[in-house]
């Protein structure tokens, strides 16, 4: 596994330590696996492998994009805004993120 993923991996999973999943109750880094799972199987870069990591968040946790930025760089941070729903209130640092402005994937 490339040390950006892990790097990610190990991010998400201290981030969502304490978060069950809503509705199985199950530790929410289950969920994190199999998306990341399901974008290393699709054959995808490994940026895109640690935006699935690291997906949720911004959304759930005490993370801005800013850290995302800061910690894992532009690429990353601009897929993980494309992916999330940003808790109000919180200005994000990576431009808005439409098709246009997303990297290439592969």
């Amino acid at each position: 596994m490339d040390s950006l993923v892990l790097k990610a991996r190990e991010f998400a999973r201290e981030a969502h330590k304490a978060q069950p999943r809503k509705y199985t109750g199950e530790p929410h880094f289950v969920h994190l696996e199999e998306v990341a799972n399901l974008v290393a199987n699709a054959g995808l870069s490994d940026a895109a492998v640690a935006a699935a990591w690291l997906h949720d968040v911004v959304e759930d946790q005490d993370v801005t994009v800013a850290t995302i930025t800061a910690t894992f760089g532009m690429e990353i941070a601009t897929m993980v805004l494309a992916l999330t729903d940003e808790p109000p209130g919180r200005a994000s640092t990576v431009p808005a993120a439409t098709p246009s402005t997303w990297p290439a994937y592969r």
